[in-house]
């Protein structure tokens, strides 16, 4: 739900080491998060359970030179990197109307989906639905993930107005004028509270996944 483009026009190619050395650069300029999936490093359990991607498949010939190739490599969660591993069905088109994955220091990721209001992640593109499905970006620990964050946007909004809803009730109180404003008021506080506490219980209450989803 927070991709963003990853600026390699700002990084250079390391003077010392190889690939193998660089994971912490590649999370600094990946912003600590999967280039894939988006998931960060403090909901998947740090850096250690982060790969370097090769963007171009270290393991195809033609793409063997590559390795230590800096603008070749990203930062990519444990997960998305094995479930891409060396796929590669050819050079992403500027319209990424066939199957492909789009670089990720070229195009936003973000424009690439969105997120319907259950945390399914749908493609605009042709390439899009690629990633989904060769990924898996609809695996259980994702959408519960998405859910989350959906939650917690709304719970903001909710919290919100709720506080703009006690300023006015304190001013209507305060002024001893329009009481039965301001109990109306203190009746719509009431109904926010109710809204709050049911979206907690809600959020408390998501399963991360059953066991029949567990086996793809």
């Amino acid at each position: 739900m927070n991709w963003k483009r990853i600026p390699k026009e700002n990084s250079s190619q390391p003077s010392t080491g190889t690939y193998k050395d660089w994971k912490e650069l590649l999370s600094v300029e990946g912003f600590h998060q999967c280039v894939y999936c988006s998931i960060s490093e403090a909901e998947f359990g740090g850096i250690r359970n982060f790969h370097v991607e090769h963007y171009k498949p270290k393991s195809l010939p033609a793409f063997a030179s590559l390795v230590n190739t800096y603008t070749n490599l990203f930062f990519a969660c444990a997960i998305c990197n094995s479930f891409k591993s060396n796929d590669w069905p050819g050079e992403p088109t500027k319209e990424l109307n066939t199957p492909c994955y789009p670089d990720p220091s070229v195009v936003d990721y973000s424009e690439l989906f969105c997120v319907n209001d259950v945390g399914i992640l749908v493609g605009n593109n042709l390439a899009a639905k690629y990633l989904i499905q060769k990924i898996y970006l609809n695996r259980p620990q994702l959408i519960i993930n998405r859910r989350e964050h959906l939650f917690e946007e709304k719970y903001l909004r909710i919290k919100s107005k709720l506080r703009a809803q006690f300023l006015v009730l304190c001013e209507k109180i305060e002024s001893g004028n329009d009481v039965e404003k301001a109990v109306g008021y203190l009746r719509e506080v009431q109904n926010r509270i109710s809204d709050l506490e049911t979206l907690y219980h809600r959020r408390n209450n998501i399963l991360p996944y059953w066991e029949c989803q567990v086996h793809r």
